[in-house]
């Protein structure tokens, strides 16, 4: 999987992403450890109607999603620790805190301007230009 330096400009979704991805993963966990709570699981219990065949069928699809969620989380892993590696590369330490301060914390450009003491027309340019270059 390559990745560009356009890619960073989505690192905060990523990062967003990751930790969504984190939290359904622990909420399938949850439903496999904790006595089938879920809706789905429920509702099978009320009707009684061949449980246990409908009772593994649930089982085993929420482990096929966890899984695939887990394959997910892995894709944004390795496009977050990419994005990283690019970030580090930066020689110029003012860039690399405009890129730093904007996709991985994801301020604002009137945020950045005042942090890196620029305007933030100008943060936004020199932003740009390394994206776009």
């Amino acid at each position: 999987m390559s990745l560009s330096k356009k890619d960073i400009d989505f690192l905060r979704y990523y990062i967003d992403e990751k930790e969504r991805l984190k939290k359904e993963i622990d909420t399938y966990s949850n439903m496999l450890s904790t006595g089938y709570k879920s809706p789905d699981f429920t509702e099978i219990k009320a009707k009684n109607a061949a449980s246990d065949d409908a009772m593994i069928k649930l089982i085993f699809k929420n482990m096929r999603i966890q899984k695939e969620i887990e394959k997910r989380l892995k894709k944004v892993e390795i496009i977050i620790i990419k994005s990283y590696k690019i970030i580090n590369k930066i020689i110029d330490p003012e860039l690399k805190t405009i890129v730093e301060l904007r996709a991985i914390k994801g301020l604002t450009w009137e945020q950045i301007g005042e942090e890196v003491h620029m305007d933030a027309s100008w943060t936004r340019r020199k932003y740009k230009n390394f994206i776009e270059g």
